[in-house]
């Protein structure tokens, strides 16, 4: 038996009225339109082998974006990059303009204002060579006891860096090392002093503080004097 026929147009009239709600909440939801500033990370890329960023760098950036607003309201820290190409440089201080075009940011958003416009970005040409550790040691053994040997593992170490940097230094120190009130040998692993602008091969040294009682150092001296 067949439907009344008011009772079917009612279902259509339903169903029209909920395409043209479903459609105006579509229409919303995809046309409104926000606008946020976010910090945004800075990533230098291009860099050669034999040139390094030297000097205070600038790591992020303000950037102001807008866009659909289910769209932006996920927009964070890691959704938004900017970078800077530093593979032309030439050494020193340079100052880069900043346009849109470098900001990487989800479809669907555009960038409106960045905040600096301009970078200054320092660059060197790099030398690596290689540069004897030496232990950086302070306080003093238990009473009747000194230190009787330093060494250290690996020796020496390959290190990168400007020019001015390495030709200013032959060594490189290790962190500060406190032996006050030892009595006995200690291993300890320790990170190197490394200077500004500069990398090494080995975060980290073995260093062997042997200790020993003063009399018999005493004895083994005056031994070896005959």
């Amino acid at each position: 038996m067949a439907p009344p026929e008011g009772k079917t147009k009612g279902w259509g009239l339903k169903l029209l009225a909920g395409g043209i709600a479903l459609a105006l909440w579509f229409f919303v939801v995809t046309t409104q339109r926000s606008q946020v500033a976010l910090a945004a990370r800075v990533e230098y890329v291009g860099l050669h082998d034999d040139v390094m960023l030297v000097g205070e760098r600038v790591d992020s950036l303000d950037v102001e974006v807008k866009g659909v607003r289910s769209v932006v309201a996920r927009l964070g820290p890691d959704t938004i990059r900017v970078k800077v190409n530093v593979a032309d440089l030439r050494d020193g201080e340079s100052v880069l303009q900043i346009s849109p075009e470098q900001v990487e940011v989800p479809a669907g958003v555009a960038v409106v204002r960045i905040s600096p416009a301009h970078l200054r970005v320092a660059v060197a040409r790099v030398v690596r060579a290689t540069v004897r550790v030496t232990p950086r040691i302070h306080g003093a053994p238990a009473v009747g006891h000194v230190v009787r040997r330093v060494t250290v593992e690996p020796p020496a170490v390959q290190i990168k860096a400007p020019r001015s940097t390495i030709d200013a230094r032959g060594t490189i120190e290790t962190m500060p090392l406190d032996v006050s009130g030892l009595r006995q040998t200690v291993t300890r692993r320790v990170g190197l002093a490394v200077p500004q602008a500069a990398t090494v091969d080995e975060a980290a040294v073995r260093v062997t503080i042997e200790i020993g009682r003063e009399e018999e150092m005493r004895q083994r001296k005056q031994r070896a004097g005959r």
